[in-house]
């Protein structure tokens, strides 16, 4: 969440943020009319990992159809 804002209304937003059941959320709070808008933060991120050990660690056997 990318907050534009007072100090106190960026607590609200965060705790509101906060309260809600899901994945964690990250808040980004700037000043008003502050243009340096970190745009890093509005880049989607995934990350895949898979448990080769399930496999006797041969990621090969993982593969197999």
């Amino acid at each position: 969440v990318l907050h534009h804002g007072s100090p106190q209304s960026w607590l609200a937003t965060a705790a509101a943020v906060a309260a809600k059941a899901g994945p964690i959320v990250g808040v980004s709070g700037l000043e008003p009319g502050d243009g340096r808008v970190p745009l890093e933060r509005l880049v989607v991120e995934r990350s895949v990992s898979i448990n080769t050990a399930a496999a006797g660690g041969n990621a090969s056997l993982m593969t197999l159809g």
